[in-house]
């Protein structure tokens, strides 16, 4: 029979089994969870290699890419910069060509134009020392007709009263006082119209030769006139100074027009960079002595021969900015001017430019227009 210390220490004993049993469960599902969380961390540590790794051969791939990508550009801008000056060459030598071609037709014209202005002018001015010779001719003719006319009738008068006297004389002698008075006043009428005759044709012989006179006057004026149209002396040139700072003096004939002092300008900027095509587009004002603008419109009527014109530009505006980068994209910094950029230091995450001073393996120098 069992006794209750028995029962005691028998319960007691199965109590201290039943413990340990279940410590020794624990200890065994702890021991299985630290296994598996080691397991679980070293998964996670292969993973997180093998993502290192993917980004590393991506960031490699991209690189070179982008280096392919950087050289193909640079190559393409470079052909497109040498077909550019190119056209621009051919341009100028067209627009060069044009220049001498409409210079010398300019010159052709005005040649032609000069040269029948002074035909016309000679041949008006022998036309009115034509006239003028005619005019007086006619003019003598009229006053020696007139001369002629006057003595005639003065004659013809004498004669009448000749007759009329010897008439008086054979009619009666008682009538000799009366025939002989009426003689006298007969003589006296005869003396005063030769002497109006004698008038008359002074006055006419005057009028012609004030009319010779004005005649050679004229044929004078038209002289001056005629030496007034010959080619007038060289002008001063026009000093211009651009918005380089450059001075040149155009020469009068050359700038005188707005079209032609357009092209000089055009032809001073048809080779910079930059300025020269806002240049091109007429983006810019020209500025008197007085430091104000003259408009094309007015240009002739607002220079004169030696005049100093400036020339200033509008303001340039700023080129457009550049699109933001997709997410995801690869894009490196862009390097300061001078330098390079190292794109095995940009993935092991050193910085990634230096300045250049030789070429290094890993070094890929970015174009003049990526830097900007």
């Amino acid at each position: 029979m069992v006794t209750k210390f028995e029962a005691l220490f028998l319960a007691e004993r199965t109590e201290r089994e039943r413990r340990e049993e279940t410590r020794q469960q624990q200890i065994a599902s702890a021991e299985d969870k630290a296994a598996a969380l080691a397991k679980a961390e070293q998964e996670r540590e292969e993973e997180k290699r093998r993502i290192r790794a993917e980004a590393i051969r991506q960031a490699e791939e991209e690189a070179v890419h982008y280096r392919k990508m950087l050289a193909e550009r640079a190559e393409e801008e470079k052909r497109i910069r040498l077909e550019a000056m190119r056209a621009a060459e051919e341009d100028a030598i067209k627009q060069k060509k044009r220049d001498a071609e409409r210079r010398a037709e300019e010159a052709r014209i005005r040649e032609e134009a000069k040269r029948e202005a002074l035909d016309a002018e000679k041949a008006r001015i022998a036309a009115a020392a034509e006239r003028a010779a005619y005019e007086q001719k006619i003019r003598k003719e009229a006053a020696e007709a007139a001369l002629a006319a006057a003595a005639a009738e003065a004659k013809a008068k004498k004669e009448q009263a000749d007759r009329e006297k010897k008439i008086a004389a054979d009619a009666a002698e008682a009538a000799k006082n009366a025939a002989e008075k009426e003689a006298k006043a007969t003589q006296e009428a005869a003396e005063a119209a030769a002497k109006a005759a004698k008038v008359e044709h002074e006055a006419a012989l005057k009028k012609a030769e004030e009319a010779a006179a004005a005649a050679k006057k004229e044929a004078e004026a038209a002289e001056a006139k005629a030496a007034a149209v010959a080619p007038p002396d060289k002008k001063a040139p026009l000093k211009f100074k651009d918005a380089l700072g450059r001075n040149f003096n155009f020469p009068w004939d050359r700038c005188c027009k707005w079209d032609d002092m357009e092209g000089l300008i055009h032809q001073a900027f048809a080779h910079i960079e930059k300025i020269g095509p806002h240049v091109l587009q007429n983006h810019y004002d020209l500025l008197g002595p007085d430091k104000d603008i003259i408009m094309p419109e007015y240009w002739e009527d607002s220079i004169t021969p030696g005049m100093q014109i400036t020339m200033m530009l509008w303001p340039i505006p700023e080129p457009p900015p550049e699109p933001e980068p997709l997410p995801g994209d690869f894009i490196p910094p862009p390097p300061l001017d001078g330098e390079v950029i190292d794109i095995d230091a940009l993935l092991s995450g050193v910085s990634g430019v230096k300045k250049s001073k030789s070429k290094d393996k890993g070094m890929l120098r970015a174009p003049p227009d990526v830097l900007s």
